[in-house]
C-alpha cells in the first residue's frame, strides 16, 4: 500500500499543463518496485480525427507510466530528462470508452540513467509497446519499498541488510513477472 500510494501521490503532482489535459483520468491500479499499472478510460480528448487513441497522448503515456516505475524504487521522488523514448504501434489503442490498460517496467535504474518499458493492452491483446531511457538526478534514497510494495524501508535497514555496503551502494533486485514471463530489474 505505500508504494501505490506514493505513486498516485507523485502522479497527482504533476499533473499540470499537457499531462493535465491528456491524463487527468489515468488510474494507477498496482504499483510496487520496478511496476506500474494503469488504466486509462479512453475519452474524446484522447483521440485523434480517425477516432482512435491519439499517438501523441500513446507517447505521453510512455513518458508519464516509465516515469512513474521509476518512481516505484523508492523516496525521494525520482526527477528525469528523456534521452531517448519510443513506441511500436502493433493496433489501434482503443476508442472513446474503451479501457486501455498500460503496464511500465523499470529494467534498469543506476544514479546517472534508467532503462524503462511499457506494454499497452485493450481487451487483453497487446496494441502497443515501447522503451524510454532517461537521465536521472544522482540522489540519495531515505526510503525504499518491499518487494510487494506495501511498506516503506528505511535506508538504514536496508544498510544492515546488505552486509556493511553504504545506502548509495545497497541494491535491491526485484523479480518482475508479468504475463508469466520473468523480468530482472535491479536497482541501485
Amino acid at each position: 500500500m505505500a508504494c501505490i500510494k506514493f505513486i498516485r501521490e507523485c502522479f497527482q503532482k504533476s499533473l499540470v499543463g499537457h499531462d493535465k489535459v491528456v491524463l487527468s483520468n489515468l488510474r494507477i491500479v498496482e504499483a510496487r518496485p520496478g511496476y506500474i499499472k494503469c488504466i486509462l478510460p479512453i475519452a474524446a480528448h484522447n483521440l485523434n480525427p480517425m477516432g482512435t487513441t491519439h499517438g501523441g497522448c500513446v507517447m505521453s503515456l510512455v513518458d508519464t507510466v516509465t516515469w512513474l516505475s521509476m518512481a516505484t524504487v523508492g523516496l525521494p521522488e525520482v526527477w528525469s530528462v528523456s534521452t531517448n523514448m519510443n513506441c511500436e504501434f502493433v493496433r489501434p489503442l482503443g476508442r472513446e470508452g474503451d479501457d486501455l490498460v498500460i503496464e511500465g517496467f523499470t529494467v534498469q535504474q543506476g544514479r546517472r540513467i534508467a532503462f524503462t518499458r511499457v506494454n499497452f493492452t485493450l481487451n487483453g491483446k497487446l496494441c502497443g509497446f515501447g522503451s524510454h531511457t532517461q537521465a536521472v538526478d544522482a540522489h540519495q534514497w531515505t526510503h525504499k519499498f518491499s518487494a510487494d510494495g506495501e511498506r516503506a524501508i528505511p535506508v538504514e535497514e536496508l544498510e544492515g541488510a546488505s552486509s556493511g555496503h553504504s545506502a548509495g551502494a545497497a541494491s535491491l533486485h526485484v523479480c518482475l513477472v508479468a504475463r508469466g514471463e520473468p523480468r530482472g530489474a535491479v536497482f541501485g
